[in-house]
């Protein structure tokens, strides 16, 4: 899929299981190692050696890469990168706003501000 988007230019947005987005917001709250071990998690794309669970179409997508990808598989592990880094972003940004509004939550006055937890606010 993200082949295609690459080759239209079409937006991509990642969806990955909760274990992954739990997994990253851990990595984050232990501060600088654990960004740094985000960070290089983000930059092992090899799309090069992808496989997939038939051979017939990991060649055909491998194929697919060579002859419509401008910069080929270095250009697909770019934008996979990219479109990894929005997801922690848009993770971060939801775990942001869940904070602030637990902290608003906890308020007892009479003007309590909700904060939108969509990042579509």
């Amino acid at each position: 899929e993200q082949v295609v988007a690459i080759k239209l230019n079409v937006p991509v947005t990642m969806v990955l299981p909760a274990d992954a987005s739990r997994s990253c917001l851990d990595e984050f709250e232990r501060g600088k190692a654990g960004i740094i071990r985000v960070k290089n998690s983000l930059t092992k794309v090899h799309s090069r050696s992808a496989e997939a669970f038939s051979p017939e179409d990991e060649a055909a997508v491998k194929d697919l890469i060579k002859k419509t990808i401008p910069g080929g598989f270095e250009e697909v592990d770019k934008n996979i990168v990219l479109f990894m880094i929005q997801w922690v972003g848009a993770e971060m940004e939801m775990h942001m706003r869940s904070l602030v509004q637990d902290t608003i939550d906890g308020l007892t006055h009479s003007d309590d501000v909700k904060i939108p937890v969509s990042s579509a606010a």
